[in-house]
């Protein structure tokens, strides 16, 4: 009796059920990158967890164009571009969940790197060791299978009928028998094995020559080839989207392949890797490394819209001991080796660093990457950007060449004119194309850092471009209209009014040009400066903290209008430049400013008129000073804005010359950073420092007899004069020091420069 009583008790003391695990949204592409194309405010981590426990979400959102429904939303962070309980593993019960939970420890690394990379943008360049590379690859690779398309397709016989067999004889090996099940085995013996002992699994095989589909099964980790091909045949580079530009991101973009190799097509050129709307990350086939032998041929057999982009490879410092070669063949050997491959995963090896730089894109280039990502985006995906006015933009381009079969193209057209219509508060209201859809339109398409600001300047250069708003075409009665007209000459009577009566010199005459393609924070600070004047000249012009954003453009318009009247009158200019010298600094342009084509002629026929002027002596300068570096500032914005101009060729070579003869630099010393040649120097000064130039320069071997010289020689002189001052300056303070003080009577070095 005690004996049925004591197993009825065991029997109601069973272990209670395991909780079904809680439903996981799985991002296919991270948190991370998605927040690099947020609208509105970024938030903090503590910002972030006070508000999801408050509100259970978490309040960061992205645009968002779904392709299969034609709609353009804006759309929390936290519930795009992934699938619910993508990774979970029913095999392991006691952790289904135990993949995402390495995953995101991979990819809290990578964040790291890909956060450093992101900060290194001005340098131009970054370092990694090789532990954050290995991580790096193992992220993107990892990146690529880990969606909803792969778990059904990577392991599929049906859609892979060349391996079927493999696949059949794979998955019986590791006890998997769907499709999803071999994926996520794939994904386990990812994230739990080695960047190296991959390589080493996966090369053991390429090594010897893949064995056939019928026998590959029976090799433990074959898996692990596609991994090893894509590390040890890819390099990889950065490219940075044009200044003007930025990079598109949709569901396909995080691993696309681009290009191939002709006849076959099975060896693609390019893998891409979108981070953000500036980075991509790109592998590129090693083959077309600029170093390689067989560069030339295989670029011949290249069918990509991509080959030609540059795309650097990275310097590589080894900390284990320096290594020597007699020959290629033996340095190759080392390389494929076990020892390279143990020296790899050791402590030294993993040290090592690899230097790489960005490569910055012309908007050509950065437009053809982004048509490569729409081209290749799936029926069913998705589309995310930045900025509204730059996404307009790149469509346009993209759809003036797109083909009629195109299937994307009717999508992208609605996306088109979703980001260029204006709202409608009143659904029967009638949309008409009249002046004031085209001043929403622009409003539309302002660029918003990321506080949301706009880029009010922008928009008023894209008004002044619209004839039906502040032209001819522009109604009569129409408000902007006439405030526009009214504002812009009361601010030109007010700047003649005050003109101040002073000599021309040649410094007043500096190349100009009204600027362009400014920031949102550059654009704030312009409108910024320009207020002072708004407010003595028309103050209801002015903005307010209340300002309507009507009201804003018409202000941003009206500062543009007075720039180009400042551009084109110098009289008006150097008004603006003593009421309000803040924003007339805005108007002088240096080397590498953009320009537009008929900026390029004026400046051109501006340098011929300054030329003539100080020749025929209708034009004065203080001092020789003063003429040779406003000779060279007009010389440097020509030149690299005029394609097969060359002014530097005579600087070229006596810098050149000067190299030679110049000792090294002291031990120790460290130019000062931030120095320049003065803007003006006294007239003593000035005329004993060209005379030292002068006589350096035909001192090492560039004699020229100033009193027989052409006009257009003694122009060029002058100009080489002063750009080997800058670079004496910039390159060998040290040289420039001692040289000053002892040929010009003890005069500091100081005197000629400026530290900023």
């Amino acid at each position: 009796m005690s004996r049925k009583k004591s197993h009825n008790k065991a029997s109601s003391a069973k272990a209670p059920a395991p909780k079904p695990a809680r439903d996981q949204y799985h991002h296919i592409i991270p948190r991370f990158i998605l927040r690099r194309y947020q609208v509105g405010p970024a938030l903090s981590n503590v910002e972030r967890n006070k508000a999801f426990q408050r509100d259970g979400f978490i309040p960061e959102y992205v645009l968002f164009f779904d392709i299969a429904t034609n709609t353009l939303d804006t759309r929390l962070l936290g519930e795009v571009y992934g699938a619910k309980n993508l990774y979970r593993d029913i095999s392991n019960a006691d952790d289904v969940n135990h993949i995402e939970t390495k995953l995101a420890q991979l990819e809290q690394r990578a964040a790291t790197s890909i956060a450093d990379i992101h900060k290194s943008i001005p340098s131009g360049k970054f370092t990694l060791t090789r532990a954050e590379l290995e991580n790096l690859r193992k992220f993107l690779f990892v990146m690529h299978i880990r969606n909803v398309q792969c778990s059904q397709n990577y392991f599929n016989k049906e859609l892979n009928p060349g391996s079927d067999r493999f696949i059949e004889a794979w998955g019986k090996k590791h006890g998997a028998h769907t499709p999803v099940d071999m994926w996520i085995q794939f994904i386990r013996y990812l994230v739990d094995t080695p960047h190296g002992q991959i390589l080493l699994d996966g090369g053991e095989l390429t090594m010897k020559g893949l064995p056939d589909v019928e026998t590959l099964h029976a090799h433990e980790n074959a898996q692990a080839v596609a991994y090893e091909q894509q590390a040890n045949w890819y390099y990889l580079g950065v490219w940075e989207a044009a200044s003007t530009d930025e990079f598109v991101l949709t569901s396909s973009s995080f691993g696309l392949w681009e290009g191939f190799l002709i006849p076959e097509r099975q060896c693609y050129v390019h893998r891409l890797y979108i981070l953000s709307p500036r980075l991509v990350v790109v592998l590129r086939l090693c083959q077309l490394r600029p170093e390689s032998p067989d560069r030339a041929s295989v670029r011949s057999m290249c069918r990509s819209d991509l080959v030609d982009l540059p795309l650097a490879p990275a310097e590589s410092t080894y900390t284990g001991p320096p290594l020597r070669f007699t020959d290629e063949n033996d340095m190759q050997e080392y390389l494929r080796s076990k020892a390279f491959s143990d020296y790899k995963m050791s402590p030294a090896g993993q040290r090592d660093t690899y230097a790489f730089k960005f490569n910055k894109l012309t908007p050509e280039q950065t437009l053809a990457v982004n048509r490569t990502i729409l081209e290749n985006t799936r029926a069913d995906g998705s589309l995310t950007f930045a900025s509204k006015s730059l996404m307009a933009r790149t469509l346009q381009l993209y759809l003036r060449g797109v083909r009629c079969w195109d299937e994307h193209r009717d999508s992208y057209k609605v996306l088109l004119e979703c980001l260029v219509q204006r709202p409608r508060h009143n659904p029967c209201q009638s949309l008409d194309d009249g002046p004031l859809q085209d001043l929403m339109t622009v409003i539309l398409q302002a660029d918003t850092d990321i506080s949301g600001r706009r880029s009010w300047y922008a928009c008023g250069a894209a008004v002044v471009g619209m004839p039906r708003l502040v032209g001819e075409q522009a109604p009569s009665d129409m408000a902007f209209a006439v405030a526009y007209g009214a504002y812009v000459l009361f601010i030109i009577f007010h700047l003649y009014s005050n003109a101040p009566p002073q000599e021309v010199y040649a410094s007043d005459l500096m190349p100009v040009a009204r600027p362009m393609n400014l920031t949102c924070e550059e654009s704030t600070r312009l409108i910024h400066a320009a207020r002072p004047l708004l407010r003595a000249a028309v103050p209801s012009c002015a903005c307010t903290a209340e300002s309507t954003d009507a009201e804003r453009v018409l202000e941003a318009a009206v500062i543009v209008s007075v720039l180009d009247a400042a551009v084109v009158d110098l009289r008006l200019r150097l008004s603006l430049r003593e009421r309000a010298p803040a924003l007339a600094e805005y108007l002088y342009v240096g080397p590498g400013s953009p320009l537009l084509p008929h900026d390029v002629e004026r400046i051109e026929k501006d340098l011929r008129n300054f030329a003539r002027g100080a020749i025929h002596g209708r034009i004065t300068s203080r001092n020789w000073y003063e003429r040779a570096r406003t000779l060279h500032t007009y010389f440097l914005v020509l030149e690299d804005s005029v394609p097969g101009r060359s002014f530097r060729a005579p600087l070229s070579q006596i810098i050149a010359r000067l190299q030679r003869v110049l000792r090294q630099l002291s031990p120790g010393f460290v130019p000062p950073r931030h120095v320049r040649p003065k803007g003006r120097v006294a007239d003593d000064d000035a005329d004993a420092l060209l005379g030292f130039l002068s006589a350096l320069a035909e001192t090492i071997g560039a004699r020229i007899d100033q009193h027989d010289m052409s006009a257009a020689k003694r122009i060029q002189y002058d100009a080489t004069l002063y750009g080997l001052l800058d670079w004496i300056v910039k390159h060998r303070y040290d040289f420039f020091e001692a040289a000053v003080e002892e040929s010009l009577y003890g005069r500091p070095a100081s005197t000629f420069v400026d530290y900023y």
